[in-house]
């Protein structure tokens, strides 16, 4: 498999927007010093670091929106469509066999692959704070679930019960490195997945 990709150097003072030309279906944020959105075709994508798009139909002219009171500098990697069997978090991984054709002034960074764990379910205690998650400093994102099969919300936070409220059935995403905490009312168990680098 090969796959032409090319590179741009985005520059957008605080506040303003530029326009940005792509040559195929696939753009992804290489480096970003802040978030910001793309705009194609109407609709408006937010955009970090590490963030990829991919499009069934040639994105073609999109607008850099830099909402943020920072200067954007940023690289952006453009080209045709990348086939992958694995797909995280809007980051591209290529399989083992995989090849790239740069132009010749392009660069690109390589990091490690994710880590995807999902540990048992945690069981809650009855009017208690449990730990859901220890610290983790290399954890892109932790999932916590509340399970269907639950009868009672719990409340996901930092470390009493006034956190995030869950109702049975309901998944909250939560980019943090820092202790995870929960709490319930009754005795029940809540599914964990965390993704790290």
């Amino acid at each position: 498999m090969s796959t032409s990709l090319s590179h741009a150097i985005l520059h957008v003072p605080a506040g303003e927007q530029r326009d940005f030309q792509t040559t195929g279906h696939y753009v992804l944020a290489e480096t970003a010093n802040v978030d910001f959105i793309l705009e194609a075709e109407g609709v408006r994508i937010p955009m970090r670091e590490g963030r990829a798009i991919q499009h069934n139909g040639p994105l073609g002219k999109c607008l850099v929106i830099n909402e943020s009171g920072t200067d954007l500098v940023a690289v952006m990697v453009h080209g045709s469509s990348i086939v992958t069997d694995q797909l995280i978090t809007g980051e591209v991984r290529l399989e083992d066999t995989a090849s790239v054709n740069l132009d010749e002034d392009a660069a690109v960074a390589v990091r490690g692959g994710a880590t995807l764990t999902s540990p048992a379910d945690v069981p809650m205690v009855a009017a208690g704070v449990v730990q859901i998650a220890a610290q983790n400093l290399t954890r892109r994102y932790i999932e916590i679930s509340n399970l269907s099969l639950n009868v009672y919300p719990i409340r996901v936070g930092a470390n009493n019960n006034n956190g995030r409220e869950l109702m049975p059935g309901e998944t909250v995403r939560i980019e943090t490195t820092a202790t995870i905490y929960g709490y319930c009312e009754s005795v029940q168990s809540v599914g964990v997945m965390e993704v790290s680098i």
